[in-house]
């Protein structure tokens, strides 16, 4: 029983440190979320990335220009969901993933203004959303 009760004190431990690590990310970028407890995912609330209203259309928007950009945070859909404002951040992976993972987000999201972005602002941060309407 000893085995399985370091292995359990472990895995808490490691999804408590990868959990701030994706709140510390989201807290930066100004991005609200809802706390995790007991679950291996946030739901961070992309509400500043839409232009207006979220809806699944646009949604699905954000998740395909992610994607492009080797991110890959699904929208609340594909999780029977019914807000299309919420994305689910997995962060029970590996470590050095995980820090991959916020590099790559941080970095979609303050990419370099191309000639047909949409200038978002929400507390410090500038969201680059690129308009393809």
């Amino acid at each position: 029983m000893r085995l399985v009760d370091n292995y359990l004190e472990e895995s808490r431990r490691r999804l408590k440190n990868h959990a701030a690590i994706v709140m510390s990310c989201l807290d930066k970028l100004g991005l609200s979320y809802i706390t995790p407890s007991g679950t291996l995912f946030i739901w961070a609330d992309f509400t500043p990335v839409f232009r207006s209203d979220p809806s699944e259309e646009e949604a699905k928007h954000i998740f395909y220009k992610m994607i492009e950009n080797k991110v890959y945070i699904p929208c609340n859909k594909g999780f029977s969901g019914d807000n299309p404002r919420y994305f689910r951040i997995v962060y029970a992976v590996p470590e050095n993933y995980l820090t991959k993972a916020i590099e790559r987000f941080e970095k979609f999201c303050f990419r370099p203004i191309k000639h047909n972005v949409i200038n978002l602002h929400h507390n410090k941060l500038t969201w680059y959303y690129i308009n393809v309407v």
